[in-house]
């Protein structure tokens, strides 16, 4: 059903009407025909992605290896000029792998920080 809805939502993404379509929607076309250039059956995934980045929300993608998850976000960040990381996560990750370390002048103060340049 939120598929169906989401497709709805988005099916202008497929064909701008003409030169009436507005510029932001050409754009949006454009960025998506960028994310599913040569994909098979992800143009849900490629849709849900821009929602996310137009929103200004977080969308985790999780599935098997060589499903096109880390491709889609690199194509996303060329997409919006953004930068990119991609991090494998394990049993053993820590935060301070994800996140920097926690700032031990701040914990002087009470202060829960993580250091957050450099890392």
């Amino acid at each position: 059903q939120a598929e169906a809805w989401l497709i709805g939502l988005c099916s202008d993404l497929h064909e701008p009407r003409g030169a009436g379509a507005s510029k932001p929607l050409k754009g949006l076309a454009s960025a998506y025909a960028k994310l599913t250039d040569g994909l098979v059956e992800r143009s849900v995934e490629a849709k849900l992605l821009l929602l996310a980045a137009l929103a200004g929300e977080h969308l985790f993608l999780l599935g098997s290896p060589g499903t096109a998850k880390s491709l889609l976000a690199r194509r996303l960040s060329k997409v919006c000029e953004g930068s990119y990381f991609e991090r494998l996560l394990t049993r053993f990750t820590v935060p301070e792998e994800l996140f920097g370390p926690l700032s031990l002048h701040a914990l002087e103060e009470d202060e829960l920080r993580r250091k957050t340049q450099g890392y």
